[in-house]
């Protein structure tokens, strides 16, 4: 049996990071953390499509996780954690190092039905 997440890890997951979409940009944006660029471009990017990725960029804006900025005629994203949503982030991505917690969180997406 695998070990349990711990209980604000295991919130973070089921609020803000609740399908693979989510997943892939915050590992994208934490592992790029200067990045600023469209929907259309991150999607290109991830290989997923362009209207799942906006609504995944939406949500991670509403979690203060990114941060929207009008230039010009389009929107791009930022990675700009909030203090509290910085250190949830920092707790995802080292659980992720972990075989066994990677696999918690896996299960869990899985159990919301994350798709894709």
């Amino acid at each position: 049996m695998l070990p349990k997440l711990n209980q604000e890890l295991d919130e973070f997951v089921y609020q803000q990071i609740n399908n693979f979409i989510k997943w892939d940009l915050l590992v994208f944006f934490h592992q790029n953390p200067g990045t600023s660029d469209t929907c259309s471009s991150l999607a290109s990017c991830l290989g997923r499509p362009e209207e799942e990725v906006s609504l995944a960029l939406n949500d991670l804006v509403d979690g203060k996780i990114l941060k929207r900025v009008p230039r010009g005629d389009a929107e791009i994203f930022e990675y700009e954690p909030e203090a509290d949503s910085r250190r949830l982030v920092e707790q995802f991505m080292s659980a992720l190092d972990s075989r066994e917690q990677r696999l918690q969180i896996l299960t869990k997406l899985l159990r919301l039905g994350a798709r894709g």
